[in-house]
């Protein structure tokens, strides 16, 4: 599996999803923020910016539910290079 698939957002999208619902699954709540901002990402590359909006708003709303910071600053960052300013 050496090949390189950095720049691919589709690929990016399945691998993302699929180590959010992981992660989420297992309690590994920063795994998650890191994995669902890589899927908000993704998904704006894709052109379904609602759903990465989505996603990315879901990785602040899980850094926020941690017991430390490290996740919040990350998440919030993607959100605002992705142009969403809202902090609903």
């Amino acid at each position: 599996m050496g090949e390189d698939h950095v720049g691919t957002p589709g690929i990016a999208m399945r691998r993302s999803r699929a180590e959010a619902a992981r992660a989420e699954r297992t309690g590994e709540g920063l795994a998650e923020v890191e994995a669902r901002i890589a899927l908000g990402t993704a998904l704006h590359r894709l052109g379904r910016t609602p759903e990465g909006i989505k996603e990315l708003t879901r990785a602040v709303g899980s850094a926020q539910g941690l017991p430390y910071p490290a996740g919040t600053r990350r998440a919030a960052w993607a959100r605002d290079l992705l142009g969403e300013t809202t902090r609903g």
